[in-house]
């Protein structure tokens, strides 16, 4: 898997993930990803990612008043061994660096091979 960013645990896997969105690091984003990729929004609606390509689509990067996010909270509702599933609650911040909303999201990570990934996430929406 050449170019994947293999983190050691699945909270390391989720903020790198989060670290590569508030960044809009592409590249770290796409390495810490598991392919197919998929993000569900609060309505239901999938986007889908069949290869680290289409990370370019994310829409994270054409939001000019995106500044970065945080997560403030994680919970671990699901864990299998090699799937977990979190709970989190991100604080959002705006271009300029001041408070955005405050979201919660789902968030699963799988073992692949020795390391983790984030494999698909569903946003939930603001609190």
């Amino acid at each position: 898997m050449a170019g994947v960013y293999m983190a050691d645990t699945p909270m390391a896997a989720i903020n790198s993930h989060m670290k590569a969105i508030s960044e809009k690091n592409l590249q770290d984003l796409r390495s810490g990803s598991e392919y197919p990729f998929v993000h569900i929004d609060e309505f239901g609606s999938k986007d889908w990612y069949a290869t680290s390509d289409d990370m370019l689509d994310f829409p994270t990067w054409n939001n000019p008043d995106f500044g970065g996010a945080e997560i403030t909270h994680s919970l671990v509702i699901s864990s299998t061994g090699d799937l977990n599933v979190y709970l989190l609650t991100v604080q959002l911040m705006t271009v300029q660096q001041e408070l955005g909303d405050r979201v919660q999201a789902i968030w699963a990570v799988s073992r692949q091979e020795e390391g983790w990934l984030v494999s698909w996430r569903q946003f939930l929406g603001v609190i």
